[in-house]
C-alpha cells in the first residue's frame, strides 16, 4: 500500500474509538468498531530501526489514545563539520518530543 514507507508491528490494542475520557470502547448508537487510526510511518531506510511502538493507554483525554515510537538511527559522522567540542558520540541516545 505504501511502498516507500514502513510501520512497526502493532502490539497494542486499538486506539480508537473510545467514549471520551473513559477506557470503554464506543457505546454510542453508531457502535464504531475499535481500530488503529493513529499510525506512525517512516520512509524506508536500512539505517532506521524501530525499538518501541506503543499506545499510552492511561491517557483518557479524548476518543483516541496517543501512540509513540522510538527509533535507533545510524548516522555517518565522518563528515562532521561542527565545533570540535560539540562532536556527538555516535552511540549517544537522542530523543525528540
Amino acid at each position: 500500500m505504501w511502498p516507500l514507507f514502513e510501520e512497526a508491528a502493532i502490539h497494542f490494542p486499538p486506539t480508537y474509538k473510545f467514549d471520551a475520557h473513559t477506557a470503554r470502547y464506543d457505546s454510542s448508537k453508531k457502535q464504531r468498531v475499535p481500530s488503529w487510526t493513529d499510525r506512525i510511518l517512516w520512509k524506508r531506510d536500512p539505517h532506521i530501526r524501530p525499538v518501541a511502538y506503543h499506545s499510552v493507554e492511561g491517557m483518557q483525554c479524548s476518543d483516541h489514545r496517543p501512540i509513540f515510537a522510538q527509533f535507533e538511527v545510524q548516522v555517518d559522522l565522518s563528515n562532521w563539520e561542527g565545533p570540535d567540542e560539540d562532536v556527538p558520540d555516535s552511540r549517544r541516545c537522542w530523543s525528540s518530543s
